[in-house]
């Protein structure tokens, strides 16, 4: 493991993100299946052959605007992962937020998602006062579009991945009343 370290380091430099401390018996599994298990999810070191999960050709405010359009038809609050393909973590986060289970739940109940590559949405992002130190990076809209807390998500993991309990923990204390 120890040779490979340099390259950790580089990859999540490359992601804007701190490098795992280590890796564990975990890291070879998926994403949903570490969730589904109810286990923090692990980082891979690079994106490398994951599907395109963020549209670097998107405009941005249009999908800004569907989604306030939904979250008002639906009464939900809109949850803006500002995230990259090249981004190991922006996968691994988008997998726990895919997996069966209540961080998904909650999701689909209280939110509607957008996902914006942090590349091209950097004026979305300014023009939301979100600093975006680091991807992914979360920032909860309500549904008048009004910003509720800009959030980087080193503090949702434990260990070398998203702890489930701390991201549905965070998406409880911002979804909507009622």
């Amino acid at each position: 493991m120890s040779r490979w370290l340099p390259i950790l380091v580089l990859c999540c430099a490359a992601c804007d993100a701190p490098a795992p401390p280590g890796a564990g018996s975990e890291l070879g599994k998926s994403p949903a299946l570490l969730a589904a298990e109810g286990k923090p999810v692990a980082h891979g070191p690079s994106a490398e052959g994951q599907p395109a999960i963020y549209d670097e050709h998107a405009d941005n405010e249009a999908a800004l605007a569907r989604a306030l359009e939904q979250a008002r038809r639906e009464h939900k609050r809109v949850l803006i992962t500002f995230g990259g393909n090249w981004c190991g973590w922006c996968h691994a986060l988008h997998g726990l937020f895919e997996a069966p289970g209540p961080v998904r739940d909650r999701l689909g109940d209280s939110y509607v998602q957008l996902r914006v590559d942090s590349r091209t949405g950097k004026a979305l992002a300014a023009r939301l006062g979100a600093p975006m130190p680091s991807v992914p990076f979360l920032t909860v809209l309500d549904a008048e579009g009004k910003p509720l807390v800009h959030q980087e998500t080193g503090v949702l993991e434990q260990g070398q991945g998203h702890d489930p309990a701390k991201v549905r923990a965070f998406l409880d204390r911002y979804r909507a009343p009622g």
